[in-house]
């Protein structure tokens, strides 16, 4: 079977003001058929996938990428007729322990999302406790560009990209 493999839609957007992204996701929520990763464009480059680290050393390192790569994924649908959570992540590279980084620095999980795994290396993923909707979308993004500002390190960029794929 041939299947055909679009190319992702580029987005530019405003971290401040991320009202294109969420509009975007808003529709990935709504039809259940894609994912989006987004970050701070650095150096007029997006990158799809975590920078590689120089060296050998990359590969021993505790920390993930410099720049965080955050991710949305909206619940498919299940064959019997639900929904399965939505998912949320943030590689970075502030090391182990990135929710007590976030609280430690005022920021709490967004209300109704889990931690399902925060590995120093994988990052940060949350998954929804009740099934999203196109309205949940504006503050769950907002909430991981602040995580992101703070487990980056350093002063991200408020020009940011994000890639579209559907499924």
């Amino acid at each position: 079977m041939n299947r055909r493999v679009s190319q992702p839609e580029i987005i530019e957007f405003d971290a401040d003001r991320p009202i294109a992204l969420v509009q975007r996701v808003e529709q990935l929520i709504e039809d259940r058929n894609g994912w989006v990763n987004f970050q701070a464009i650095i150096e007029n480059q997006l990158i799809d996938g975590p920078p590689a680290r120089a060296g050998v050393f990359g590969w021993f390192s505790s920390k993930g990428p410099t720049a965080p790569i955050c991710t949305w994924v909206p619940g498919e649908l299940i064959r019997k007729g639900g929904i399965a959570p939505d998912q949320i992540g943030i590689q970075h590279p502030g090391g182990p322990r990135a929710v007590l980084t976030l609280r430690e620095n005022g920021l709490a999980l967004p209300e109704h999302w889990k931690r399902v795994s925060d590995h120093p290396k994988r990052g940060l993923v949350l998954s929804s406790t009740a099934t999203t909707s196109p309205t949940d979308a504006k503050p769950a993004i907002e909430w991981i560009i602040a995580a992101s500002r703070i487990l980056a390190g350093h002063q991200l960029p408020t020009v940011w990209g994000a890639m579209v794929h559907l499924r």
